[in-house]
């Protein structure tokens, strides 16, 4: 599947963690499912086995169902506000990353927040965006915190290595700019 293809048929998917906050980012994915005609992934990760003493240590059923929970509350938002659009639900064992990172082949798009719950709040990304963001087969939005009260200043930002330019990367940034009304275009580029 070449890139072109995979920007026009593939999901978006969106990796979710158990807060509240996490809302903006699934309306912002179920935004672009909607733009793209995809299907929304909403994707929550959950490292088995739990380490010992852990809440999660309790059993991997109790797990993959708190897992399933957190998918269904987003699942349900997003059915209110979007009836038309198809959701998938994905519990995935494994690291968070490696997770979206794997489903990134297929995907139009990946949806992460700018961090998540880690423990560097000072951070400009987590570990897993920055996984993700620098090793994604496919576009990635990366949505930082906090609800909107007027409209966001829309800048798109294409980080390339520009001896290994894939093929599609431009015009899907110059439609997602020109999608959202964005006012900025940032090319950053490493080359020989």
């Amino acid at each position: 599947m070449t890139m072109d293809d995979q920007l026009m048929t593939g999901s978006v998917v969106v990796g979710v963690v158990d807060t509240a906050e996490q809302s903006l980012l699934v309306r912002d994915a179920a935004e672009e499912a909607v733009r793209r005609g995809a299907v929304l992934r909403i994707l929550h990760a959950v490292e088995w086995p739990a380490p010992p003493g852990s809440a999660e240590s309790t059993g991997r059923g109790a797990t993959a169902q708190a897992a399933e929970h957190v998918i269904a509350s987003f699942a349900e938002s997003v059915g209110q506000q979007y009836p038309q659009l198809a959701v998938v639900p994905d519990v995935v064992s494994g690291p968070p990353a490696q997770a979206l990172l794997d489903r990134s082949s297929a995907a139009s798009l990946i949806v992460v927040g700018h961090r998540g719950a880690g423990g560097f709040p000072r951070l400009p990304l987590g570990s897993v965006s920055l996984q993700v963001a620098t090793h994604s087969e496919c576009p990635v939005l990366v949505v930082r915190p906090g609800e909107r009260e007027e409209p966001r200043e829309n800048r798109v930002v294409v980080g390339v290595d520009v001896d290994d330019l894939p093929s599609g990367l431009m015009e899907f940034a110059l439609g997602a700019l020109t999608r959202n009304l964005g006012h900025g275009l940032c090319g950053l580029g490493q080359g020989s």
